[in-house]
């Protein structure tokens, strides 16, 4: 079968996603679990028999919105039974618009008023978000519900948000024989899945220093590992620092330190007690400093706690000075030392919880 995948850039991913979804409903059985995924079976067992391919529309954008501000459902369910809004995400970290949910939502609450009647009054409407886990912004789509609830209240609109994980296990139970539906679900297994970013010392040590020079004496690599480590493009490098910052903060989240993604950057923020603590891989500070992953506090926040993220890193004998593109931060990196030892991301996270501790 022909991956349509391989001649797709990152940006693309989630439409091509949710087209070749939208084409695999035509299997009856993959839109039955779909709507039981929902939650909807035992609400109205008319929804689930009145659901045809024909219902599923792509790309829907909302009237009198553009499609970037978040007026665009990915998918829309609409018949005699029902109108849902669903909304895909393939990714951990894809952005949240600033209007999801609650454009949907405002969109359903006004339909469902306008075109109230008596056949309409069993119509189903919600609006659901299809994550994988662990997703990086589910917190706030769930405190955008709760806000727009409020402003709302005895709003009949369903909401849900359901994972990729679980659509997957229904599916490879139901025993469904589609090539096409076999293909599409071990390709988006493959993005679920956890994988150990393995980082070897040659790109570490090129990582900081830019450039490496052959230790013979204490033979610690010989040439030809430092020769494919130059080889290696620093894209694939720069992808592996990203990939090891999204593993520790996934190991501070077990930790229970709330990490969130910053929309659009490479770093990950930490918000305590009025100051932000943030790590990840800041590429301007990576090429003036030689450090792949930095941590930086904002400098507007209080004298205390700037006195003690000092303190932490002169305990920890690294400098702190202000951001070398903005002065609104101090920074420090993690050392290279901890990327060179076993359990990197247990370090690396117990380094950071230093900082996020110290700030009370």
């Amino acid at each position: 079968m022909i991956n349509p995948y391989n001649k797709t850039v990152a940006s693309n991913k989630e439409n091509l996603t949710t087209e070749i979804f939208h084409d695999l409903l035509h299997c009856g059985p993959l839109r039955r679990i779909l709507l039981e995924l929902f939650g909807l079976r035992s609400s109205n067992e008319n929804i689930i028999d009145d659901f045809r391919f024909s219902d599923v529309k792509t790309q829907v954008r909302l009237k009198e919105v553009e499609a970037d501000s978040g007026g665009q459902p990915d998918l829309v369910i609409k018949n005699k039974s029902c109108t849902l809004f669903i909304e895909i995400k393939v990714s951990k970290n894809c952005p949240l618009q600033d209007s999801q949910p609650c454009r949907y939502l405002e969109d359903l609450e006004e339909s469902s008023k306008k075109d109230f009647n008596e056949n309409d009054s069993k119509k189903v409407r919600g609006c659901y978000f299809l994550l994988p886990r662990g997703y990086d912004h589910k917190s706030e789509i769930l405190t955008r519900y709760e806000k727009w609830l409020k402003v709302n209240p005895g709003s009949q609109i369903k909401h849900k948000i359901v994972y990729w994980e679980d659509l997957l296990e229904k599916i490879d139970k139901a025993e469904i024989y589609n090539q096409q539906l076999t293909w599409f679900c071990e390709k988006i297994g493959s993005w679920m899945s956890y994988e150990v970013v393995s980082i070897t010392e040659p790109e570490i040590i090129l990582a900081f220093d830019m450039e490496i020079e052959c230790d013979t004496e204490n033979n610690k690599f010989n040439q030809q590992e430092i020769n494919m480590a130059m080889m290696s493009p620093i894209p694939s490098i720069y992808k592996k620092f990203k990939d090891l910052a999204r593993s520790v903060a996934e190991e501070l989240k077990k930790k229970e330190v709330p990490c969130r993604y910053a929309n659009g950057e490479d770093y990950w923020m930490i918000e305590r007690d009025g100051c932000t603590l943030g790590f990840g891989v800041w590429e301007h500070f990576w090429r003036e400093k030689g450090k792949p992953i930095s941590i930086y506090l904002r400098e507007d926040t209080s004298e205390d706690h700037k006195e003690k993220f000092k303190e932490i890193c002169k305990n920890e004998n690294l400098a702190c000075e202000p951001h070398c593109e903005s002065n609104t931060y101090l920074t420090t990196w993690i050392p290279r030392e901890m990327f060179l030892c076993e359990n990197s991301v247990e370090k690396i996270a117990e380094h950071i919880q230093l900082f996020y501790n110290a700030l009370k």
